[in-house]
């Protein structure tokens, strides 16, 4: 096949009909990566009382990719060293579970182990 030709998949959803076109993710989405406040162990960085979450590697397994709710919270402090998402988002670990994604539903600091 050369460069020209248009590429049809086998197997297709009800509906679509037109070929494959081949696109960056890039051009579909804005992709950035998370941040944490360093040390990380510092207390000053998280507050129970805080109305953010702070989303770990563990929630992703721990949750099955579905974030609902968050037991560790985020300082205000901590907000300012960290990307605060506060509508769903898809998110993919870079650490731990590499590869791994997961749907948040909660309001989040999202730590640097993740892409956005």
């Amino acid at each position: 096949m050369n460069a020209k030709q248009a590429k049809y998949p086998q197997l297709r959803f009800k509906g679509y009909t037109d070929p494959w076109e081949q696109r960056k993710l890039k051009e579909l989405a804005n992709i950035v990566r998370g941040a944490s406040p360093r040390p990380i162990q510092d207390p000053k960085w998280f507050d129970d009382t805080s109305e953010v979450g702070w989303l770990r590697i563990a929630d992703v397994t721990d949750q099955n990719g579905r974030i609902h709710h968050l037991e560790q919270r985020i300082s205000a402090l901590g907000q300012e060293k960290t990307r605060v998402l506060a509508t769903p988002h898809l998110l993919l670990s870079i650490a731990a579970t590499v590869g791994k994604p997961v749907v948040n539903y909660v309001k989040t600091g999202v730590h640097d182990g993740f892409l956005i």
